[in-house]
């Protein structure tokens, strides 16, 4: 069940007052741009402190129909699968086995979450931890499903953030276009234990070229005043090569513009 920032607050009274906890959640909701409600930042916050009451839960353990935060390493990445939805349009499915000392469970990222492997460079052997993920039954057993209030963090070196683009040779460009798709906004840990956002926006250059720009930090708030079927200009695009795939990156340096 999920819980209020009222019930998680009694999990951190004896290390912080209540005036911090509400000012620094209204800090991060400013921050953000009003993108995450105050429940969730509050289980960011608690999380950070160690006091997620939820704990971490043994692989072997979980059972369907509960919620559980696990800690394992990625050991397999399936293929990406879509399927037509029931209501019309297509969907996205990305299953990922991950492992404890205890067992192995399969984990379900839907739709726009599979941007998550991408986003923070998931990759085989890639420690992470899943908050408040929530359990059904499967083809394959117990699989463990990052939903609205799930929340993916890397706890290795392989977590790809701002500073990590900094420090790989990239070469700047610009990409001016259509915007055809704004996906939502995901939250992520940095190095420094604080959090960061990203998303994904689709931009159309002609009719047979698309790109898919990926945005860190301000920039995820800055393409929040922009809508799909918006002319936009992107200046110092920051393009890498992630195992043979190109990828274009808006951080601090890149300039946003309506054309």
């Amino acid at each position: 069940m999920r819980q209020s920032k009222d019930t998680l607050y009694e999990t951190i009274k004896d290390l912080k007052t209540r005036q911090w906890f509400d000012e620094e959640i209204q800090r991060r909701k400013q921050d953000c741009g009003d993108l995450f409600d105050e429940d969730t930042l509050a289980l960011l916050i608690v999380d950070e402190l160690g006091r997620n009451t939820q704990g971490i839960t043994a692989i072997e353990s979980i059972e369907a129909g509960n919620e559980y935060t696990i800690v394992g390493t990625v050991v397999n990445l399936h293929p990406l699968k879509t399927f037509n939805k029931k209501n019309g349009g297509e969907g996205r499915v990305l299953n990922v086995d991950v492992a404890d000392d205890t067992g192995t469970c399969r984990v379900v990222l839907w739709d726009n979450d599979v941007e998550l492997i991408n986003a923070q460079n998931i990759q085989k052997g890639t420690r992470i931890k899943i908050i408040n993920g929530y359990t059904k039954n499967g083809y394959h057993g117990v699989e463990l499903n990052v939903g609205k209030w799930g929340v993916v963090e890397v706890l290795e070196e392989q977590k790809q953030s701002e500073k990590s683009l900094k420090s790989t040779p990239v070469q700047p460009g610009d990409i001016q276009g259509k915007i055809c798709k704004i996906q939502p906004t995901r939250a992520f840990f940095r190095d420094d234990g604080e959090f960061g956002f990203v998303t994904t926006i689709t931009v159309e250059e002609n009719e047979k070229t698309t790109k898919e720009l990926i945005l860190w930090g301000s920039k995820v708030k800055e393409i929040q005043e922009y809508t799909v079927g918006d002319s936009i200009r992107v200046s110092n695009v920051m393009t890498r090569f992630v195992q043979g795939k190109k990828e274009y990156h808006v951080n601090e340096t890149s300039v946003l513009l309506r054309c």
